[in-house]
């Protein structure tokens, strides 16, 4: 347990110094605080470690430079500021003690991380980049910047149980961060505004629907750090100076390559760059901002061969690992295909079409069910259900919350209407496009939340915040009891989750490189690069070109 708290320590003054680098290597003169800087740290970590895995592997001891050169050319910085230096270290203090509840004894992300998310990070950090990497497993094409972000906490200073620790950091940032901000409301006694209101609804949000680590994976971060530009978006909404504007276009970038389907926070910083144009629009964040979209792209294209995979019209058809066959597995109108028919409980769809004889092709029966909106029926009794089974308990907690505040005598003008019509116009975009593509719900969570707290604010605008603690106080006990319950009954686990499992592995030997592939169970965290798809090796050949191995059909 202390080998666990000192890495979650030393982890979480890291994130916080990179984050104070980023700052200055972009010319962001905003102030921040610390669970601040610990999440725009996660930023530089992740454009530093994608753009070093195109020439190098992020191997223990490049990681290991890595963090060291950051840790201590921070410090040298602050040596005369020994203030600053201690409100780091208490701050790292308090976020320790939340990561060590979130992440001790917890299981992984199941079966995401194995499948996917935990291969592709072995694969980081053994392999410079492997163009091709998709014709050994698909989801290879939609892996997300957190996995780069995850691989570099593999260091001699964490060891491998170092790629576990970023999650559970992301959720103790944002957590400290929604609860001062708390704390500032409850001491001002406003009358809710949008900003407060968000916030309060956002910590509930948190502590209701995003308070087990085994439930994140690749999909809460990206919500997390889009519920976190929201509440920065509506805060300086009227009076958005330069430097918030460098700061969020950071942000929105890093929203993208978390999620691609979270483009929303790059329409809104676009907004506020394109609504008055001028020559600052040209500056080093901007510079950052781009530079992490394209590397993005560039390595999409270099591991699917597609700018964002599985959209057939960014791919390049004349790349040696792009396929084109509509036979093989990972071609990239079948991936679009089966992956939006699966999102909308074709499988279920498939097993009465089966039940009743009905011979009908594979293509042609997802093609038919989407087209033609047989989805909607099943979708709704089924993952339409679970959606609302999990977000009840935070619409209870809203309209206990409505019961119990004091509705204002005066009834006050409403101050945010543009910014209020703005946001429910261009989130309900979001919303409909998710809805009308993949409507999983951890595809979408964000959009949810959001719209929600739109809707709610119209009934909620003329209301006091008298009784807001008891709502909190609420939250806060079912975070704290599902964590701890957890840790009790999961005593005998792992202390940090899991990351390898008891799979058997066989090897095939290519142009001197070797392939491991699993008969039964996934790759998860061991041997590099793996897929669990071994009909798949088969069909590729391994080249090589100047100093770089990739993958052909």
């Amino acid at each position: 347990m202390i080998s666990l708290l000192i890495d979650l320590l030393i982890s979480s003054i890291f994130l916080i110094a990179s984050g104070h680098h980023l700052l200055r290597f972009s010319g962001i003169k905003k102030k921040i605080n610390s669970n601040e800087a610990g999440l725009f740290g996660l930023i530089f970590l992740g454009i530093l470690s994608l753009i070093i895995n195109f020439f190098i592997p992020l191997g223990k001891n490049i990681n290991t430079i890595i963090c060291l050169s950051i840790l201590i050319s921070f410090f040298i910085q602050n040596r005369n500021d020994f203030e600053n230096v201690k409100k780091i270290v208490i701050s790292s203090l308090k976020v320790t003690l939340i990561a060590f509840v979130f992440i001790s004894f917890s299981k992984n992300f199941d079966p995401d991380a194995f499948l996917y998310h935990l291969p592709y990070t072995n694969l980081i950090n053994e392999h410079k980049i492997l163009p091709g990497s998709t014709l050994l497993h698909f989801r290879f094409g939609h892996t997300s910047i957190m996995q780069y972000v995850n691989a570099i906490f593999n260091n001699q200073i964490f060891g491998i149980n170092g790629i576990t620790i970023p999650i559970s950091l992301i959720f103790s940032f944002f957590f400290i961060f929604l609860l001062e901000e708390i704390f500032k409301i409850l001491k001002n006694k406003d009358s809710f505004n949008l900003y407060s209101f968000y916030i309060i609804l956002a910590f509930i949000f948190l502590c209701l629907r995003m308070n087990r680590y085994s439930d994140y994976g690749n999909d809460h971060p990206s919500t997390i750090f889009f519920i976190y530009f929201t509440s920065i978006f509506i805060k300086n909404f009227k009076y958005f100076d330069l430097d918030f504007k460098k700061y969020l276009s950071i942000v929105a970038s890093f929203i993208f390559t978390l999620k691609i389907f979270y483009f929303i926070p790059l329409i809104l910083c676009a907004y506020l760059w394109l609504s008055k144009i001028n020559l600052k629009i040209i500056n080093i964040a901007n510079s950052i901002s781009v530079l992490l979209l394209i590397s993005w792209f560039f390595k999409n294209i270099l591991v699917s061969g597609c700018i964002i995979y599985p959209a057939s019209f960014t791919c390049i058809n004349n790349l040696p690992w792009y396929d084109l066959s509509k036979n093989y597995f990972v071609n990239a109108n079948q991936i679009s295909l089966e992956s939006e028919a699966w999102a909308k409980n074709w499988n279920t769809h498939r097993k009465k079409e089966i039940n009743l004889s009905e011979d009908i092709n594979k293509d042609n029966s997802q093609r038919n069910y989407i087209e033609n909106f047989l989805w909607l029926k099943e979708w709704s009794n089924i993952h339409g259900k679970h959606i609302i089974k999990k977000i009840t308990p935070f619409l209870i907690l809203i309209l206990i919350l409505f019961l119990i505040s004091r509705k204002e005598t005066k009834v006050s003008k409403f101050k945010d209407i543009k910014l209020f019509i703005f946001l429910f116009s261009i989130n309900l975009f979001g919303l409909t496009l998710w809805f009308l593509k993949f409507p999983i719900m951890r595809y979408g969570l964000a959009y949810i939340f959001i719209q929600i707290f739109l809707i709610s604010f119209i009934f909620f605008r003329n209301r006091g915040l008298t009784n807001i603690r008891f709502i909190l106080i609420i939250s806060l006990v079912i975070l704290i009891s599902k964590n701890l319950i957890r840790i009790y009954n999961n005593f005998d686990y792992n202390l940090y989750p899991e990351i390898q499992n008891k799979s058997e592995y066989s090897e095939v030997k290519k142009n001197d490189f070797y392939i491991f592939y699993t008969k039964k169970g996934t790759c998860s965290y061991n041997k590099s690069p793996c897929t669990n798809y071994g009909q798949n090796i088969k069909n590729i050949d391994i080249k090589s070109y100047l100093n770089y191995k990739y993958i052909a059909l």
